[in-house]
C-alpha cells in the first residue's frame, strides 16, 4: 500500500499484550539523501495527537480515574491561565474541545530541529 498510495517512508509499530511485537521503518524518511526510516524516525503527524489525547482521557473516564466536567486544576494543580476565574473553571472537556481561547501553534516546530 505504501508504493500503491507514494508514501515515501513510514514506520510500523505492533503492540499485543501490552509488549511491542514489531517496531519496523519502511522506505525512506530523505528520498534525495537516501536516509531510510527507522523505527527511531519522527514524523509530523499534526492533529492526529487530539485524537490520541481524546482517546486517553476518555479511557480514564471509564476507569472513573478523570471527569471530563470537573476542573483541571483538580488533577493538574499548576495549570494556570492568565485569567483567574478561567484558571479556576476550565475543565478537561474545555481544552479537548478548544473553546478557552488558546490562540493557534500550528506551524510552531515546522522546520525546527527535535535533535
Amino acid at each position: 500500500m505504501r508504493e500503491e498510495w507514494g508514501v515515501p517512508g513510514m514506520a510500523v509499530s505492533v503492540v499485543h499484550d501490552g509488549k511491542v511485537v514489531l517496531s519496523k521503518g519502511y522506505g525512506y524518511r530523505d528520498l534525495e539523501k537516501k536516509e531510510p526510516v527507522t523505527s527511531e524516525t519522527l514524523f509530523a503527524i499534526a492533529s492526529n495527537t487530539k485524537s490520541f489525547t481524546a482517546l486517553a482521557l476518555g479511557m480514564l473516564c471509564d476507569e472513573e480515574k478523570l471527569d471530563l466536567d470537573e476542573p483541571i486544576r483538580t488533577w493538574m494543580p499548576d495549570f494556570q491561565l492568565h485569567d483567574s476565574d478561567a484558571t479556576l473553571q476550565t475543565t478537561a472537556r474545555d481544552l479537548l474541545c478548544h473553546r478557552i481561547g488558546f490562540p493557534r501553534h500550528d506551524l510552531y516546530w515546522y522546520g525546527k530541529s527535535r535533535s
